[in-house]
């Protein structure tokens, strides 16, 4: 029998994607060959900024843009790439890209890379959806490579073991109402679940069923002010560790099951669904809704969601269109207080 061994080497990349968002677009009086650059992001331990370059008479009416490293005396391998994303449809039109061989970002010597003609300027502005509000919204990803890492030399097994499917199984048990020895009663539905697997994911669960007043405990349970269809995304949560796609359901209807479901997680203290919903929340925020966010957010204190529903609030050409909506005239009547810090936020960044 021959012994095999192996080694392996590996290249560590860290990526990271930057927003830049340009408001006032129309007021911009840019000279000839000047530029505006975003704020300074970090990836892989490198500070970068994107530089963008509006159309002038060298650069035959297109626009550029470029990476630029920004890290005093730093060297890094990146590769990269730049779009422009169309506010109506979300979707990205690439400007340029470096994504085929890394390139050197030198601070000392070659500290940008791009290209100064990336789309005539009459494309965009000929395109419903590149400036909205008069505001052009370009994104940047950008992946550093670290130097490759050679492994220790180990047996080679042949044995390959079959990937986990614990989750696949947890999500049979929770259809199986077999050894089930609990039931909830959601609105006019009914649901039967294992205690044992809500106490291992929920501290409230936990305390219910195996706390002090465990005795008292029915083994029916009338779950108040929740709708079944959250219920049930909650179970599939606590038995997979995931939230199932809703394809059925519009971007609406996603938004509102997002939202009870943070009230859910919150409520039975899962912290990684709670933060799941935030996540999404705050990537779909619109002028109609983000009022209504802001207030859940702020009620049950997830601050980075708050955040995020401020960010998007308080442009001048942004704002206008939230207050006019029916979520924040409602967010103005019942949370006075809450309206007051987003015009002081916005106020306080007009000032700086």
């Amino acid at each position: 029998m021959e012994f095999r061994t192996i080694s392996t080497c590996t290249t560590e990349t860290v990526k990271g994607v930057h927003r830049f968002e340009i408001f006032n677009y129309s007021l911009q009086n840019m000279e000839s060959d000047s530029f505006i650059r975003s704020g300074i992001f970090h990836v892989g331990g490198f500070d970068w900024s994107l530089l963008y370059y509006p159309e002038d008479d060298d650069s035959m009416g297109c626009i550029g843009v470029f990476l630029e490293l920004m890290t005093k005396y730093g060297e890094a391998w990146a590769r990269f790439n730049v779009c422009l994303i169309n506010q109506e449809s979300g979707q990205a039109k690439l400007l340029f890209s470096q994504s085929d061989e890394p390139h050197l970002f030198k601070a000392t010597g070659s500290p940008t890379m791009g290209a100064d003609k990336c789309m005539k300027m009459t494309d965009i502005e000929l395109t419903p959806g590149f400036i909205m509000n008069d505001c052009l919204v370009i994104e940047c990803a950008v992946s550093v490579m670290f130097e490759p890492k050679v492994s220790k030399t180990r047996a080679l097994c042949d044995i390959e073991v079959p990937p986990s499917n614990i989750l696949l199984d947890f999500a049979t048990l929770l259809d199986d109402p077999e050894g089930a020895d609990v039931t909830f009663k959601v609105g006019e539905e009914i649901f039967r679940a294992h205690k044992v697997v809500l106490a291992a994911r929920s501290p409230v669960f936990k305390a219910q069923f195996y706390g002090p007043m465990k005795e008292k405990m029915m083994k029916d349970i009338i779950v108040p002010d929740m709708q079944p269809a959250v219920f049930q995304v909650l179970l599939h949560f606590i038995y997979t560790d995931s939230v199932p796609r809703k394809d059925r359901l519009n971007d609406d209807e996603n938004k509102h099951l997002m939202m009870h479901l943070l009230k859910a997680g919150d409520r039975y203290g899962l912290e990684r669904l709670k933060i799941m919903c935030e996540s999404f929340l705050a990537m779909n925020l619109d002028v109609e809704t983000v009022s209504d966010t802001l207030r859940l957010a702020d009620c049950h204190g997830c601050k980075k969601l708050k955040e995020a529903c401020m960010n998007f609030m308080i442009p001048p050409d942004r704002m206008d269109d939230v207050v006019e909506s029916i979520g924040y005239q409602q967010l103005k009547r019942r949370y006075p207080s809450l309206a007051i810090e987003v015009w002081e936020r916005r106020n306080r960044i007009r000032i700086e």
